[in-house]
């Protein structure tokens, strides 16, 4: 009787952290800003407006994130780099509960593409 309850538990527990996590709709901005910049984000809905940027949070590998309820619905965003240079290009479309990569572009509309052989 014990083990099924705490299996039980255990179900609702994992149901519970997963449904947590859905609740949110997340963008990383994949952007080396370098050392004392960050990336601010706007946007258009409420938290983000087009007027002031929020700031994402870094994360390991040059990562900016920042999440906001599902229950905002579909937002365009824009990142910027410490709220005053707008990324190149057209805004992104960011659908409620997804999470999305974006790698964008700031001072140049072209990149580099390095390989590296045995990695």
């Amino acid at each position: 009787m014990v083990k099924r309850y705490t299996k039980f538990l255990l179900s609702l527990l994992l149901l519970l952290v997963f449904t947590v996590i859905t609740e949110a709709t997340t963008v990383k901005v994949n952007y080396d800003v370098g050392f004392g910049n960050r990336i601010a984000i706007r946007g258009s809905k409420s938290p983000f407006s087009w007027s002031s940027g929020v700031n994402a949070t870094w994360t390991t590998g040059n990562v900016w994130t920042y999440s906001w309820p599902n229950s905002v619905g579909d937002v365009e965003i824009k990142p910027l780099v410490n709220d005053s240079v707008w990324s190149k290009g057209s805004n992104y479309l960011i659908k409620s509960g997804a999470s999305v990569d974006i790698y964008p572009f700031f001072y140049s509309t072209q990149g580099n593409f390095d390989t590296t052989q045995y990695f």
